[in-house]
């Protein structure tokens, strides 16, 4: 008996290099082309960049989700809360520390300024088919 070797599909993605990864946050942070429209794009990529998490993850993020414990900001990952919040699988539930450069950037005065709402990224809207 054997076991299949895994093959390469063709959706597969390269990670981008620490260049694009440079270019990007710069730009994210700067915003000297103009590009970043809304300040949930900005937070919700730069959240993306520095916690690994997945895109579902952070659009279904709420205000509650986010706490700051023993004076450490952290992102509790979970499908507590609305109806809508899914998790891929049972272990992806997690508690992610936020980066200290989250921090300095003004992600908490980001936070604050969403409190009226339960989600986060409350302009992002939820589609059945994808999250």
């Amino acid at each position: 008996m054997k076991v299949a070797k895994a093959k390469a599909g063709a959706t597969d993605r390269a990670a981008f290099t620490p260049e694009q990864i440079q270019k990007l946050f710069t730009e994210l942070t700067d915003n000297s082309s103009k590009l970043v429209k809304k300040e949930s794009h900005k937070w919700a990529t730069l959240l993306a960049m520095f916690t690994g998490a997945r895109l579902n993850e952070i659009c279904q993020i709420e205000i509650a989700d986010i706490q700051q414990t023993d004076g450490i900001w952290v992102l509790n990952i979970t499908d507590e809360g609305e109806n809508n919040k899914r998790l891929k699988a049972r272990a992806s539930k997690r508690q992610v520390p936020l980066h200290s450069e989250l921090i300095r950037l003004g992600f908490p005065a980001f936070i604050e300024s969403r409190k009226e709402h339960t989600r986060l990224f409350h302009d992002y809207s939820y589609e059945t088919n994808g999250g």
